[in-house]
């Protein structure tokens, strides 16, 4: 059993795994992503606890954050991380350990972008990212579009695949670009191309089929 002392993060919020069994730990306060190692040696795999954004095009020791909400690595060694508060989604080369940003400009906040390239779309607080069983599509609770939008990684492009930017309560079976959420706050999607949606604030879990269509599976709202 590996205990922490707890003076040493700051409101973890996120947390993802590699296959030698290592943990990464975003802070979503303090600014860094910490390393757990299956031995329990807990260091600092990026940031530097500053509030901001810096560090495109150098080592991931060298990024500056801004309210980190959860991290993705996927088997290549390619880290993610939902880059809150500056609406962006950014990447930690698992080769390199170079940090990029593949989703958002830094300093704009809105709606924008769908069709073409994530780099040039606007987010509005993405708050939790995950991938695709196959690894190929970054998806992104983009809460406050109030949107789940899904990021190409052979392509770049960007889409929405649930939501229209209005608050409501889907109705069942239409299809989901065209219906509201309420509060789109994780989503995940299965083997088969279900994608589902949590709302917290909607009281619900929403499906999207592979069809396009919406249901809802649990909560009355």
């Amino acid at each position: 059993e590996v205990v922490l002392d707890s003076s040493k993060v700051k409101s973890p919020f996120g947390v993802a795994f590699d296959t030698a069994g290592n943990a990464y730990v975003a802070e979503y306060l303090g600014g860094r992503i910490h390393m757990l190692n299956a031995n329990g040696k807990f260091s600092i795999f990026s940031g530097n606890g500053k509030k901001g954004f810096a560090g495109d095009g150098m080592d991931a020791s060298k990024a500056v954050y801004n309210g980190i909400h959860n991290v993705v690595r996927t088997k290549n060694g390619d880290l993610y991380l939902s880059d809150t508060r500056n609406n962006l989604i950014r990447k930690i080369d698992g080769k390199t350990n170079i940090v990029s940003t593949i989703a958002g400009i830094p300093g704009k906040k809105g709606f924008a972008g769908d069709g073409g390239p994530a780099k040039k779309a606007h987010l509005a607080d993405p708050i939790s990212i995950s991938l695709s069983p196959d690894e190929k599509t970054i998806l992104i609770a983009d809460i406050h579009n109030k949107r789940i939008r899904g990021i190409d990684l052979k392509t770049g492009i960007i889409k929405t695949l649930a939501g229209n930017g209005k608050k409501g309560k889907p109705k069942a079976g239409e299809k989901a670009t065209e219906q509201p959420l309420a509060d789109p706050r994780a989503s995940v999607m299965d083997a088969k191309g279900n994608l589902y949606v949590l709302e917290r604030g909607g009281n619900a879990l929403r499906a999207v089929h592979p069809d396009g269509r919406i249901f809802t599976l649990a909560g009355s709202g």
